[in-house]
């Protein structure tokens, strides 16, 4: 679930927001290469489900590389690498 984005700045080479922050590593006309970091509003606290008893997760986020290769005018490749790395308790 990604939350309503109401709050957003677009820099030169950076963005940040309600649903994360990136900023360019490599940028040309054709490639694009982010550094990027997004929440992930999922916490797990006492779950009411047999299936999920003992699972305790905190709010976490993820951080990562996302890679866009524009094939012309109307098409662009998209490639995210995301590893949960931020722990909130």
């Amino acid at each position: 679930m990604t939350p309503l984005s109401i709050l957003r700045y677009q820099g030169e080479g950076f963005s940040i927001g309600t649903n994360g922050a990136s900023f360019d590593l490599f940028n040309t006309r054709d490639l694009r290469l982010e550094g990027v970091l997004l929440p992930r509003f999922t916490a797990l606290d006492d779950p009411d489900s047999l299936e999920l008893a003992g699972i305790d997760r905190n709010i976490t986020g993820d951080l990562g590389l996302r890679m866009s290769y524009g094939l012309g005018e109307a098409l662009k490749l998209k490639a995210t690498l995301l590893q949960s790395k931020i722990h909130i308790t």
